[in-house]
C-alpha cells in the first residue's frame, strides 16, 4: 500500500484493521493461556501465568520499540524510492532480530526466577510463574524475527498478511492448549510450550514472506548482514521506542508487586482484567502504527498536507474506538472476567481495576495517535523521555507516596488517569509545535 497518495481515511483504516487483528492475536496467546489455567487447572495457576505479564509485556514493548526504528528507516526509504536503502534495512533487521532473539532468551532464562522473586511474587505461584517464564524466553528468537519482519511489510503497507499468519497461529496456539492441559493434564508448563509452537508458526511464515516478497523488501539469506548506517539509524529511532516502551512497563511491574500484596486472588482478577485491558488497548495502539507509517512515508515524499490530515484522523479514530470498547467491557466486567475465573472474589478484584482504568480509556487514545505521528517524523527521542518523566514517573510517585495512604486496587489504578492526561496535553502541544516548525521549510502545503 503506497501511502503517499490516495483517499487518507480509507487507507488508514485499511492499514489500521489488520494491525488491530494482529494485536488481538497475538494478546489472544497468552488470554488463551490465562482462560483454560483458570478454568481448568486454578486460580493459583492464573496468578502464575498473570504474574508474569507485566514483565512479558516491558520485554514485547521494547522488541516493539526497536522494531519501529526499522519500520520508521524502512518507510523513509520506500516514500523517497530508495530501493537500495530498504534492501539495505531488511537485511540488518532480520540478522540484528536473531541475534537480539537468541541473546535475550539465554539472560531472561537466567534471570527469570530472581525477576519474580524481586516482584514479590507469592510462594504459590513463584514455582510456576517461573516455569512460564523460563518457557516464555525459549521462544524469544521467534518473537524477535515475527516483529522484525512484520515491521518491514506494514512500512511498504501490508497489513494483510502478518494477520493471517497470527490467525493461523492463534488456531495453533488454542488446540495445543486445549490438547496440553485437558488432554495431557499440563499446567502452565503446557500452555507455555503451546505459546512458543504458534511464535516458531507466525515467525517462520512471516520469514517465508519476506523472501517471497518484492517492493524492494525481498530478504535473502546470503545478504544477511549489519549495514553500519542504517544501524545506527535504527537505534536511533528504535531504542528511544524501545526504552520507552520498557520504562512504561517498568511502572506497571512495580504496580503489578504492590498489586502481589493483595495475595493470588487479587492477581488472579487483575490478571483477567489485565488481559481484557490489552485487547481494548489495541484498538488505540493499531492507529499509532497506522499514524508513524502513514506519517513516515509522507516525511519521505515531503507531503506536510497528508501528515497533518493523517494524525486528525488518527486521533479521532483511536479515541473512539479504545473509549466505546472500553466502555462496552466495563458494563459487561463480570461477565468478561467470569471468563477467565468464575470465582466470585476474583471477579470483585478485577472489577475494581476496571473502574478506575476502563471508564477513562479514550484518553490513552489521544496519546497512542499523537505518539504515533511523532515517530513517523523521527522525533523518537523526546517521546522517550517525556514517557519516562511523565508516565512512568507520575506512577511510580503514586504507588510509592500516593498508595501507602489508602491500600486499596482501585486507589492504585487512579494513577493510570493522571498520567494519561498530563501526557495528553505536553504531547499535544509537542507535535502542534513540531508542525508548525515543519510548516516553515519546503513541504508540499497539498
Amino acid at each position: 500500500m503506497n501511502l503517499t497518495e490516495g483517499p487518507i481515511f480509507k487507507q488508514i483504516v485499511l492499514f489500521a484493521l489488520p494491525v488491530y487483528g494482529s494485536m488481538m492475536l497475538q494478546l489472544l496467546f497468552n488470554a488463551a493461556d490465562l482462560v483454560i489455567v483458570g478454568q481448568y487447572a486454578s486460580h493459583q495457576a492464573l496468578a502464575a501465568v498473570g504474574s508474569t505479564t507485566s514483565l512479558i509485556h516491558l520485554l514485547i514493548n521494547f522488541i516493539c520499540g526497536i522494531s519501529l526504528g526499522s519500520n520508521v528507516v524502512a518507510a523513509h526509504a520506500y516514500g523517497a524510492g530508495d530501493k537500495k536503502k530498504l534492501d539495505d534495512t531488511v537485511h540488518t533487521s532480520m540478522l540484528v532480530s536473531i541475534i537480539n532473539g537468541i541473546l535475550g532468551g539465554l539472560a531472561g532464562i537466567l534471570a527469570a526466577r530472581w525477576l519474580l522473586i524481586r516482584m514479590g511474587t507469592p510462594d504459590d505461584v513463584i514455582d510456576g510463574a517461573t516455569l512460564y517464564f523460563q518457557i516464555f524466553f525459549f521462544g524469544l528468537p521467534f518473537l524477535q524475527v515475527y516483529n522484525f519482519g512484520t515491521s518491514i511489510l506494514r512500512a511498504v503497507g501490508d497489513t494483510q498478511r502478518p494477520l493471517i499468519y497470527l490467525t493461523l497461529a492463534g488456531i495453533v496456539n488454542v488446540l495445543l492448549n486445549m490438547f496440553f492441559v485437558i488432554v495431557c493434564h499440563m499446567t502452565v508448563d503446557g500452555v507455555a510450550w503451546a505459546t512458543v509452537a504458534s511464535e516458531a508458526l507466525s515467525a517462520i511464515l512471516v520469514w517465508r514472506a519476506l523472501t517471497n516478497t518484492g517492493d524492494g523488501v525481498k530478504l535473502e539469506f546470503r545478504k544477511l548482514r549489519i549495514h553500519g548506517g542504517i544501524l545506527k539509524k535504527i537505534i536511533i529511532l528504535g531504542v528511544p521506542a524501545g526504552l520507552q516502551g520498557a520504562a512504561f512497563s517498568l511502572s506497571n511491574v512495580v504496580i503489578q508487586s504492590a498489586i502481589n500484596t493483595f495475595g493470588s486472588v487479587g492477581m488472579a482478577g487483575n490478571a483477567a482484567t489485565q488481559a481484557l485491558e490489552s485487547m481494548t488497548y489495541s484498538s488505540a495502539n493499531c492507529f499509532h502504527h497506522a499514524a508513524t507509517s502513514f506519517t513516515a512515508q509522507n516525511y519521505g515524499a515531503r507531503n506536510l498536507y497528508r501528515i497533518k490530515r493523517a494524525a486528525w484522523i488518527c486521533i479521532f479514530c483511536a479515541m473512539g474506538c479504545s473509549g466505546t470498547l472500553a466502555l462496552l467491557a466495563f458494563l459487561n466486567g463480570s461477565a468478561l472476567i467470569s471468563i477467565f475465573n468464575d470465582n466470585p472474589e476474583v471477579i470483585e478484584w478485577g472489577l475494581q481495576r476496571m473502574s478506575a482504568v476502563f471508564t477513562t480509556f479514550s484518553l490513552i487514545g489521544f496519546l497512542e495517535a499523537v505518539s504515533g505521528s511523532l515517530r513517523g517524523l523521527g522525533k523518537s527521542l523526546f517521546n522517550t523521555l517525556f514517557m519516562i518523566g511523565g508516565i512512568c514517573g507520575i506512577r511510580l510517585l503514586w504507588v510509592f507516596f500516593a498508595f501507602p495512604h489508602n491500600r486499596t486496587i482501585q486507589y492504585l489504578f487512579f494513577s493510570y488517569p493522571i498520567s494519561w492526561i498530563v501526557s495528553d496535553v505536553v504531547m499535544g502541544i509537542y507535535l502542534y509545535l513540531v508542525i508548525r516548525k515543519i510548516q516553515r521549510t519546503n513541504f508540499q502545503k497539498e
